[in-house]
């Protein structure tokens, strides 16, 4: 563990709003049907796009890392993961998430980077262990 810290990263997607309502009474059933479907099409493909990139920097991540851990994802994260990184190779790290932080906003997703921890993600505790044995 000497010479790394843990960096957590995590990527949340949040729905589009919808830009505007149109009257419901202005339409007809097959207008109504048809506008929901392209925005139904266009909020799977916003999520196909941001989990491609969620993906990619993950896999780029791991590069950098000596380690990592996934942590459990709440409704709407799609990567909360803790990294072991080696201190000399920080910088390069924290490029890529910064990198990648501009592609998935455009895609309509946050980054979040948190840390330096200690690497407490990274090690057993055994509690309850006597030093006797």
């Amino acid at each position: 563990m000497a010479g790394h810290r843990e960096w957590g990263v995590r990527v949340r997607h949040t729905e589009p709003a919808a830009t505007s309502r149109p009257d419901p009474a202005a339409l007809t059933g097959t207008q109504y049907l048809v506008r929901r479907r392209k925005r139904l099409k266009a909020i799977q493909r916003a999520r196909e796009d941001v989990a491609g990139a969620a993906g990619r920097l993950e896999e780029t991540l791991r590069r950098h890392a000596a380690d990592r851990v996934e942590r459990a994802r709440p409704h709407g994260v799609l990567v909360h993961t803790a990294y072991l990184v080696e201190t000399s190779r920080e910088a390069e790290f924290h490029a890529e998430v910064a990198w990648f932080a501009r592609e998935l906003t455009a895609a309509g997703a946050t980054v979040e980077s948190s840390g330096p921890w200690p690497p407490y993600s990274f090690t057993d505790l055994e509690l309850g262990a006597t030093a006797n044995g």
